[in-house]
């Protein structure tokens, strides 16, 4: 299912966007990159309307999201932010379960999702006893078992060790897989190169380029967003690109 930016306009007196368009492809891992203040995340969050733009529309499945039910729009998208709840008193069992409140409960579902994000062994541990990183991981099955056709992520692996920070590439690369539609914000350039299949780069509010990996990182383009030039070269893990130091 896809998402359509159509003349969009956002003004907060600090940041603004004009007249911005934009569609997110369907069935992969859109992945929005720039500096900090760009508007990656203003993007992101009107695409779940917790931000409204002053000018334009938002539509998923070719409707306004402002005419979805919240009920309705949870059926569309699933949001995984930066920042982690903190319920009181409940278990993981208990946080996932919640997600699925749009639909029927149905438990092996939510066991599947446990176990794609690799935590079904947790499934009785209290949610608060929980390291930074696996309660990350609860974020995600709750996402999955919730059943979205849209996930939208805000830097999903910030703070998280090497070893959680893979595990969430690969639940990415598989949910992508499941035929859901993944728009995530990135910082790292490499993670973006690496891991997504379209690449959307925004400077002030304005889309500098948007197109495969492949496409999209050219050293003027990158000095354009950045401000600084880069270096690529290639690993076992995949490209990599680090700032030049003058």
């Amino acid at each position: 299912m896809i998402i359509e930016l159509r003349d969009i306009h956002y003004d907060n007196g600090n940041f603004r966007i004009d007249r911005l368009s934009l569609d997110i492809m369907e069935g992969c891992v859109n992945g929005i990159g720039g500096k900090n203040g760009s508007g990656k995340s203003t993007l992101l969050k009107m695409m779940y309307r917790y931000l409204k733009p002053a000018g334009g529309v938002i539509m998923i499945g070719g409707k306004d999201i402002m005419y979805y039910s919240s009920r309705q729009l949870s059926r569309k998208t699933s949001v995984i932010q930066q920042e982690t709840p903190n319920p009181l008193s409940l278990t993981v069992y208990d946080v996932v379960s919640m997600s699925g409140y749009s639909g029927d409960y149905d438990e092996e579902r939510l066991d599947e999702a446990l176990r794609l994000c690799s935590i079904y062994h947790l499934k009785g541990r209290p949610f608060n006893e929980l390291s930074g990183g696996e309660r990350r991981l609860v974020m995600f099955a709750s996402a999955v078992y919730q059943d979205a056709d849209i996930m939208l992520m805000d830097e999903p692996t910030t703070f998280l060790d090497v070893d959680k920070e893979l595990l969430i590439f690969q639940i990415i690369r598989k949910i992508r897989d499941m035929g859901k539609t993944v728009v995530i914000v990135l910082h790292d350039i490499s993670d973006l190169y690496n891991l997504c299949d379209n690449v959307i780069l925004v400077r002030n509010g304005s889309i500098i380029s948007q197109g495969t990996p492949g496409e999209t990182f050219t050293e003027s383009r990158l000095k354009n967003v950045y401000d600084v030039d880069f270096v690529a070269y290639d690993t076992v893990e995949g490209k990599r690109f680090s700032a030049i130091r003058r």
